[in-house]
């Protein structure tokens, strides 16, 4: 269990900096050709890999459902939309705001078991996690100093 919560922290750390070249690069060559650069860059890595046997699972697609393979769409969009936030409002509020936005959807998907996931109840707990991780977003863009 320590090992897997290791490794979500550190692809968060991953996706800050990720964020931050992303955003650096969309100044310079505009949001979605920096998302294209990133995706490409990310599918050439990813092939890599699984060439070297690093990998997971197989390659075998059939009788997967469509809707999956949306995921990268999604991807391409998010990187691209994000790279346009960064300059404006700095990584550390997109990420903030990025998080709000993953963890709300994610508990909803929890809920409902949406895409074939397991089902995982809300209850006050990760009600006032929520609460907690947009007050905190909230804190970030108030502009008063103390």
């Amino acid at each position: 269990m320590t090992l897997f919560i290791f490794i979500a922290f550190f692809s968060g750390m991953l996706l800050s900096l990720q964020q931050a070249m992303g955003g650096a690069l969309g100044l310079k060559v505009g949001s979605m050709a920096s998302s294209v650069v990133n995706h490409l860059g990310g599918a050439v890595l990813g092939a890599a890999l699984l060439g070297l046997g690093v990998a997971t699972g197989h390659l075998h697609m059939a009788g997967v459902p469509l809707l999956y393979f949306f995921g990268g769409c999604f991807g391409v969009l998010m990187v691209a939309l994000i790279n346009v936030a960064i300059p404006t409002i700095g990584v550390a509020g997109a990420s903030l705001l990025l998080l709000s936005g993953q963890l709300i959807t994610s508990l909803l998907m929890d809920q409902l078991g949406w895409l074939g996931g397991d089902i995982h109840l809300l209850n006050l707990q990760k009600i006032a996690g929520i609460i907690l991780l947009l007050t905190g977003a909230a804190l970030v863009f108030v502009k008063k100093e103390f």
